[in-house]
């Protein structure tokens, strides 16, 4: 668990406090009802309905007031501060104040506690918002509140790890990581994996014309909480594989298409949430050329060309 001094101080300014700003020389306009101000970096995120006319800044009336809201993500990840109010499906936030609390949510997701002056929220299954809502026991403090983006995953972006084919047939594929992105959340609380499908193929590849591409049905694969460049990394790889039809010409012109639904689910909820279909394509040529591909990822190579990956 972080520090104080490392969590991004988010406050509310009590009307009682903005008026003893406007009091200093400063005026108020108004800000919309249902605005925040997302700054990252330790800026504050300002939820009254006005602020001084400075506009906000790290500390914009001269004092920080006794209302203040500490927020930070339980999981970090490189490509954002963790006082960030968008996250992931399944992502847990944790929140403190100064004085005691009553908690309250709007919205989906869950909260650890009702009460106390720290909480942990954890964003629920699906897209959409979410309102952590502190009731004060003080009048000046109550009904301070964060209004967190909550996004589901897309899966896909693959790393290949290692080529496949085996010479003199027309088999071609690659093993490769898997991802869940935008990579400026953290789907760490998640599992994915591929509905079932059935492939479309001729030539070379007819014997596989209406098999399913996962003989025992789907494979859930976890989310770490490792955040790269791409995005959230699966535990497993993945293999995209043609393979081949024995006993038949294969250097004959044909192709093995798949549209793959994929799915993920958050611990703690037994259901699967589509999310998106993922294209895998291979194609043979009479030359003997052949060319794969799954997602944004595609290789070339020929029937004759030495076996690689096996």
């Amino acid at each position: 668990m972080k520090t104080a001094r490392f969590r991004a101080l988010v406050f509310v300014i009590a009307s009682a406090m903005l008026a003893a700003c406007a009091g200093g020389g400063g005026t108020r306009s108004a800000v919309p009802s249902s605005g925040q101000d997302y700054r990252q970096g330790g800026k504050v995120r300002i939820t009254p309905q006005s602020v001084c006319s400075t506009g906000p800044s790290i500390n914009p009336c001269g004092s920080i007031g006794p209302c203040g809201i500490y927020s930070w993500t339980v999981h970090e990840t490189p490509y954002a501060t963790d006082d960030r109010v968008t996250i992931g499906v399944g992502e847990e936030v944790t929140m403190t104040t100064d004085y005691g609390s009553f908690w309250s949510l709007v919205g989906g997701g869950s909260l650890s506690s009702r009460t106390g002056s720290s909480v942990t929220f954890k964003a629920g299954s699906r897209a959409g918002t979410a309102t952590v809502i502190a009731h004060g026991f003080k009048p000046a403090c109550d009904s301070q509140s964060i209004i967190f983006t909550v996004i589901a995953p897309t899966v896909g972006n693959y790393n290949v790890l290692r080529t496949l084919h085996s010479q003199g047939y027309a088999d071609i594929g690659f093993e490769a990581n898997i991802y869940e992105t935008p990579n400026y959340v953290n789907f760490y609380n998640t599992w994915v994996q591929e509905a079932q499908a059935t492939y479309t193929a001729t030539g070379p590849y007819a014997c596989k014309n209406g098999i399913v591409h996962e003989a025992n049905g789907p494979v859930p694969v976890q989310a770490t909480g490792q955040v790269d460049g791409i995005g959230s990394t699966i535990l497993n790889t993945d293999t995209s594989y043609s393979g081949y039809c024995a006993g038949v010409n294969q250097n004959q012109d044909g192709s093995m298409n798949i549209s793959i639904p994929t799915q993920y689910m958050v611990n703690g909820d037994n259901n699967w949430y589509p999310v998106n279909n993922i294209a895998s394509n291979t194609t043979a040529t009479a030359a003997g050329n052949l060319s794969h591909s799954k997602d944004h990822v595609s290789w070339s190579t020929t029937v004759g060309s030495p076996t690689v990956g096996f």
